[in-house]
């Protein structure tokens, strides 16, 4: 209980830093000193970690997460290289994830992961070929999803009427399934931008004549391709 309060109280703190003067940097320091002291007491207890204690450390870790990705925007505002600023950022995020997925999943599991994903669409240092990176957080999105649509079921067995009533549950798991449905779009779109250059690289090497027009070679070479 206490812990709850003192890490709500935290973040409220934080938020309003983010709003005064010269704040964004205390307020890190802030979120750093208390995940610091969480750890230290952890590591000092006969018992552990306690729930309670892991949740407040997920929450703090994905705030520390936020505040940086302001960091990053500011960054590239004043044209520096965020690159360390968004590793952090992912650190961060990612530790919560695995706080989360540790306590047991929940909603917050689903918010942090659809977190992590969102930050990965803001990566600096992305170029070229979008669909590596895309795919990434699809299967973070597609982890979400399972997630979301198993508190769903556990949330419909409880609801006397399910499809009439606007569960917290079913509101997740829809805004999942559209972040999903957003970034299968983004793939197809990649990959159909990016069809004549894998035709190019997926062309066998083959013996060519200068100023021989080679277009038939090229055409048969495209058709034979396998899907």
């Amino acid at each position: 209980g206490d812990v709850l309060f003192w890490g709500e109280s935290m973040c409220d703190y934080t938020m309003f830093k983010l709003t005064t003067r010269d704040g964004k940097l205390s307020a890190k320091d802030s979120l750093v000193t208390a995940l610091n002291l969480l750890q230290s007491r952890s590591s000092s207890s006969r018992c552990g970690d306690t729930l309670d204690t892991k949740m407040v450390m997920a929450n703090l870790l994905t705030e520390l997460s936020r505040i940086l990705e302001l960091e990053i925007k500011n960054a590239i505002e004043v044209g520096e290289n965020p690159h360390a600023q968004y590793t952090d950022a992912v650190n961060a995020i990612s530790e919560a994830v695995a706080i989360l997925q540790d306590c047991g999943g929940g909603m917050d599991y689903v918010n942090v992961l659809m977190a992590k994903a969102m930050l990965m669409h803001k990566d600096p240092s992305a170029i070229g070929d979008p669909r590596p990176g895309l795919r990434v957080i699809k299967e973070i999105i597609f982890e979400a999803e399972t997630e979301a649509e198993r508190i769903y079921t556990v949330a419909c067995v409880s609801s006397i009427n399910p499809l009439t009533t606007s569960l917290p549950a079913a509101r997740l798991l829809a805004a999942v399934k559209n972040a999903r449905a957003g970034c299968l779009l983004e793939i197809a779109h990649a990959e159909k931008v990016l069809e004549h250059v894998d035709r190019e690289n997926n062309r066998p090497d083959f013996p060519s004549i200068q100023g021989v027009d080679a277009t038939a070679i090229l055409a048969f070479l495209d058709d034979s391709a396998p899907e």
